[in-house]
């Protein structure tokens, strides 16, 4: 390898591209049209690193960082506001975590049967809204439960449903089955 130094260089088309500085510095390319790029040497590189290759490895700081195709990034720290224009993809058992850098307070994963969301931390698990209801559904058709803003609470069985809270009491649909129980009023 030869060391090279460039000024003003914004564009390289090549197949293969290692770039570095000997020590920690800045580095000016910013874009790659194909190929690979590697980063070497703690490199900073000055204003956005657009790459269409694959980005191989390395440590780099850059203020944007733009990446279309399949890019594999290890252990990536973000300070600022990151935007994906299409799917983010975790394979199986990978969590995505959220809080407590370490263990993450909040955690949601697929173990390859069963998808789970996971609160690790010490407070509550809440779910806010400030549209007109949460609804739990089977694959977006079947209700399984409505917790209606300012209203009722829905329960379903078999998307049929059979509980809901109104503003005089609950009303039932079908047999109520009370056991062990002693009380006054109507049932």
């Amino acid at each position: 390898r030869l060391p090279l130094i460039f000024s003003g260089l914004t564009e390289v088309n090549t197949t293969n591209l290692v770039v570095g500085v000997a020590t920690a510095g800045t580095l000016g390319v910013t874009t790659l049209s194909s190929g690979s790029l590697a980063v070497t040497n703690n490199t900073t590189v000055g204003g956005a690193l657009t790459v269409t290759g694959t980005l191989v490895s390395g440590d780099a700081t850059v203020s944007a960082l733009n990446v279309s195709g399949v890019s594999t990034l290890g252990v990536t720290s973000f300070t600022g506001a990151v935007e994906f224009g299409s799917d983010l993809v975790f394979g199986d058992n990978i969590t995505l975590r959220i809080g407590n850098e370490t263990d993450g307070d909040l955690r949601l994963f697929h173990s390859g049967n069963t998808s789970f969301i996971k609160d690790a931390g010490t407070g509550n698990l809440n779910l806010d809204t400030n549209g007109s209801a949460i609804v739990f559904t089977k694959n977006e058709s079947e209700d399984l439960a409505k917790f209606i803003t300012d209203g009722a609470v829905e329960l379903y069985y078999n998307n049929s449903k059979k509980f809901e809270t109104t503003s005089s009491g609950v009303d039932v649909t079908g047999r109520l089955s009370a056991t062990g129980s002693s009380g006054y009023g109507l049932v």
